[in-house]
């Protein structure tokens, strides 16, 4: 099989994202040629595992697209990006760089999370999708801005197969200031 490549930039605006400029892009992604603007982000505090470990979603998202803390998931439909994180702080991402280790539940990790393109959350259709499965993100806050710097790998997944391909990846690298949306959606004991 021809190996595949697809190579995704994201393209920064350093500017801080103020009420004045909700609609603009904070990351632009290409994707097979299609510009994906990213518009909004959201960090969700999903879990308390110790005093010490959260379990953190961040995400990068359009307008269409939003987190749901009675349903605990994303709901609506757009373009998505997001990764769970694990952090030594309660109230968002610690400063440091974050590895990915789909096993490891220590500090400074992050695991799972997925890339859909024209995704639609209730009926879980989409044009592309990709799930993450490499790379590092680093993380430095300043007050409520955090400047993302990710270097990650994502394979594509064939959606009727339920398969990744090792050869057909997408890789995720820039640097950008965001303003997310802070949230708390831990599990009902």
């Amino acid at each position: 099989m021809k190996k595949i490549t697809i190579f995704l930039c994201i393209a920064i605006a350093f500017f801080s994202c103020d009420d004045s400029d909700d609609d603009a892009a904070i990351a632009r992604i290409e994707v097979d040629g299609k510009e994906i603007n990213f518009t909004k982000s959201t960090i969700v505090n999903t879990q308390n595992e110790a005093d010490t470990l959260y379990r953190m979603i961040f995400a990068l998202h359009t307008d269409g697209i939003s987190y749901d803390t009675d349903v605990r998931n994303f709901v609506g439909e757009g373009d998505l990006m997001y990764s769970n994180f694990t952090s030594p702080v309660s109230t968002g991402l610690a400063d440091g760089t974050y590895t990915y280790d789909r096993g490891n539940f220590s500090n400074f990790h992050f695991r799972g999370g997925i890339i859909g393109i024209n995704l639609n959350y209730q009926s879980s259709t989409y044009d592309k999708r990709f799930v993450f499965d490499g790379g590092e993100a680093t993380f430095t806050r300043n007050d409520v801005e955090y400047n993302f710097t990710p270097n990650m790998k994502a394979l594509y997944l064939d959606f009727e197969k339920n398969t990744t391909d090792p050869d057909k990846f997408i890789t995720i690298s820039g640097n950008f200031r965001v303003k997310p949306t802070f949230k708390v959606s831990l599990e009902k004991e």
